[in-house]
C-alpha cells in the first residue's frame, strides 16, 4: 500500500525565453500593454529530493501572483519542459488573475502532461541538466496596460511511496539490531 505525497519547492533559476510572446520578463514581472503577450518564463532547478522508493504520479505547478488591474491579466501558455523538450499539453488560458495575491494551480496530481518515460531522478534534477522545468507565459486581455508580478512559483511533485520500511538505528525488533 503506497501513500501519496507531494513536494512543492520554487525555482532556484529563472530565464526570459523568447520563444513565445513579444514582451519580456525582468525577474518575475512582466508589463504588458494592450492585448501584448509575454514570453515564456522559464523556471527550473526546483531542488527536489523524491525519495527513490517512489513512484511518479504526476506534475503540477503553482503560481502565486498579482495583477495591477483586476482580470486584465490572464495566463496563456504553462507547459512543462522535460529532458529539454516542451510538452505539447497546455494548461494556460483560463484564469484571470486580480489584484490581490492568489495560487493558481495547474494541473492536477496524476497530470504527466503526455510525457512518457518518466522516472523519480527526472524531477529531482534541474532542466538543465535533464530534469524537469516550467515555462509560463500571460496576456493582458482588456486593459491599455496592466503589469503580472508573481511572488511565488512552485513546482508540485506527486508520488506514491512504494516502500515504507523503516529502521531505526538502536532498537531491537527481535530480529537482530538495526
Amino acid at each position: 500500500m503506497g501513500y501519496d505525497v507531494s513536494q512543492g519547492l520554487p525555482p532556484r533559476f529563472l530565464l526570459n525565453s523568447a520563444g513565445f510572446g513579444s514582451i519580456a520578463w525582468v525577474g518575475s514581472t512582466v508589463a504588458l500593454g494592450a492585448s501584448q503577450t509575454s514570453n515564456w518564463l522559464f523556471m527550473s532547478s526546483f531542488g527536489h529530493a523524491v525519495t527513490t522508493r517512489g513512484t511518479l504520479d504526476g506534475v503540477s505547478l503553482a503560481i502565486t501572483g498579482t495583477s495591477s488591474v483586476v482580470g486584465a491579466i490572464s495566463d496563456v501558455s504553462v507547459r512543462l519542459v522535460r529532458l529539454g523538450t516542451s510538452s505539447t499539453a497546455d494548461s494556460g488560458g483560463s484564469f484571470a488573475w486580480g489584484t490581490s495575491s492568489v495560487r493558481q494551480v495547474f494541473a492536477g496530481s496524476s497530470n504527466l502532461w503526455g510525457l512518457t518515460g518518466w522516472n523519480i531522478n527526472d524531477v529531482n534534477s534541474g532542466a538543465s541538466s535533464g530534469g524537469h522545468g516550467w515555462l509560463f507565459a500571460v496576456v493582458n486581455v482588456s486593459a491599455a496596460s496592466a503589469t503580472f508580478f508573481y511572488s511565488l512559483a512552485e513546482s508540485l511533485v506527486h508520488f506514491s511511496v512504494t516502500d515504507m520500511t523503516v529502521a531505526t538505528p538502536g532498537v531491537s525488533l527481535g530480529l537482530g539490531r538495526f
